[in-house]
């Protein structure tokens, strides 16, 4: 799936996502020089930067509190040695890769290592003929490690945001709620919650629909024209389903408010004599008696 797509799915999950804590131990190099794998390790570091998922320690303080504690980065790339770094440097996840060249390609493989487990709970691997082009593969592997990173940070999350909401209507059941309404609250605010982070990530799958029709419409390369007009497409039936997800939410959530006691309470306080209802032009007067 292409890596824009990825990103607009999981728009409304990273709303709330918490920012891991991670470092990038430099790539090692194979039939290159130390140089190159160095300045891709640095753009590597930018673009998970970039991704707004993680907070990611710059290479000379790692290097600093490395050197202070008698660890040398250029002999440290097995996942053992790096979940010693991470746990040294509080991290959460460590990142480590090898940049090589395989016919006319560059190739970079990175390893994402969850330093508690000291499992690597994802890995990447991509390619450019060129290494001045190495750029976009490293924003394209930062993208695919924070869409990992969301995914697992997700239902956390959640269960944190449920857990406040259940705290509030304890300190609200003293002034007199009952159990069923403070329930009904979290109800509400979770389906208002997600309605909202949905919608939000239709509009970002607009925003990057419209950019591939233009890019579509403007390139004169017929490969590119065709991958953005397919984009387009798939974007366009995303951006659909997410907003009518949304929709569909903020639906529930409204009338989960309108059906509460106390809304319940305000209509019947309302002096309705006789109620005028307008549907398809049409003026029709129903006759309705108060029993309250």
């Amino acid at each position: 799936m292409n890596k824009k797509i990825v990103i607009c799915l999981m728009a409304a999950v990273m709303l709330f996502a918490e920012k891991k804590n991670v470092a990038v131990l430099d790539f090692k190099a194979k039939s290159l020089p130390e140089s190159d794998a160095s300045m891709v390790s640095d753009f590597f570091r930018s673009d998970l930067v970039s991704t707004k998922t993680f907070t990611v320690l710059d290479r000379n303080n790692m290097q600093k509190v490395m050197k202070e504690q008698a660890f040398q980065q250029s002999g440290c790339t097995s996942s053992d040695c790096a979940v010693q770094v991470g746990r040294l440097l509080n991290m959460q996840y460590m990142f480590i890769g090898t940049l090589s060249k395989f016919g006319d390609n560059y190739v970079l493989s990175v390893d994402m290592i969850n330093v508690e487990t000291g499992a690597i709970d994802d890995s990447g691997k991509d390619y450019s003929p060129d290494i001045n082009k190495m750029l976009e593969v490293t924003k394209k592997l930062a993208r695919k490690f924070a869409a990992t990173v969301g995914s697992v940070a997700q239902p956390e999350t959640q269960q944190q945001r449920i857990r406040v909401n259940k705290k509030r209507s304890s300190s609200l059941s003293v002034s007199g709620s009952s159990p069923s309404d403070n329930g009904s609250k979290v109800i509400r605010a979770l389906l208002f919650t997600a309605g909202m982070g949905t919608l939000a990530g239709s509009g970002i799958c607009f925003g990057l629909a419209a950019k591939a029709w233009d890019t579509h419409k403007t390139t004169d390369d017929f490969l590119e024209a065709e991958d953005a007009y397919n984009r387009t497409q798939t974007l366009d039936t995303v951006k659909v389903i997410l907003g009518a997800s949304g929709g569909t939410l903020l639906t529930g959530w409204l009338i989960a408010k309108l059906s509460s006691r106390k809304t319940a309470t305000a209509l019947r306080r309302v002096p309705m004599d006789r109620l005028t209802l307008t549907l398809a032009g049409q003026k029709i007067g129903i006759n309705y008696r108060q029993r309250f």
